[in-house]
């Protein structure tokens, strides 16, 4: 009897275990599924591990990733020369003997560009922004939490945000020359800005589509 007792208790003491480990892995997939961000694990081999984000594969391009190696995942999309140079920049994040802090600025993925294979055989040029934090366990560094961001959009804007203002300074330096100038050269410029408003109103009251 003691020992039917025992075992009924173990029993219920494993399902509601187990409950809450299914519990937790639901969790963890809901969170992998919804991020906005390409999230995975690597190890000390530069193997990327089972558990990522949805995202990741999206961004990628990819149907499956899994136990795929770091080399494998961004050979096709980077160049042979910053991939170099960031699997060494890994590597140096095992280094027990160097603190994190001081080789963030040397991140060579920080924003890059990359070409990414769509469905119909065509490659999108985008940029991507990949971000390295160590994973401890036991006071010792287990693997390097990867974090990939779509940063396409940011240096669009960037580009757009230079250009204009490039613009603007040309813009600057001519009405500078103009306002320094003499009276007979700002007059001749009036006088064309005048004529290119009549022109453009004539045009524009025009009944034509």
């Amino acid at each position: 009897l003691n020992f039917f007792i025992i075992m009924f208790h173990f029993l219920r003491q494993l399902r509601e275990s187990d409950a809450k480990v299914e519990s937790a892995r639901q969790e963890t997939v809901e969170i992998l599924d919804t991020v906005n961000e390409g999230l995975f694990l690597i190890d000390k081999e530069l193997n990327l591990g089972s558990q990522h984000s949805k995202k990741l594969l999206d961004m990628f391009g990819q149907t499956r990733i899994d136990n795929m190696s770091f080399k494998s995942l961004l050979e096709h999309t980077v160049n042979k020369k910053d991939l170099d140079t960031a699997e060494r920049f890994i590597h140096l994040l095992y280094r027990e003997d160097i603190k994190s802090e001081l080789i963030t600025d040397l991140n060579p993925l920080k924003s890059i560009q990359v070409s990414i294979s769509n469905h119909d055989g065509m490659f999108a040029q985008k940029f991507f922004s990949f971000s390295f934090s160590r994973v401890y366990k036991d006071n010792c560094i287990k693997d390097i939490l990867t974090t990939v961001r779509d940063v396409t959009e940011e240096v669009r804007l960037a580009k757009e945000l230079e250009h204009s203002k490039k613009q603007n300074e040309q813009q600057f330096t001519v009405l500078s020359e103009i306002l320094y100038g003499n009276p007979e050269t700002i007059m001749m410029f009036l006088d064309g800005c005048f004529t290119a408003f009549e022109r453009i109103n004539d045009l524009l009251r025009r009944p034509a589509k």
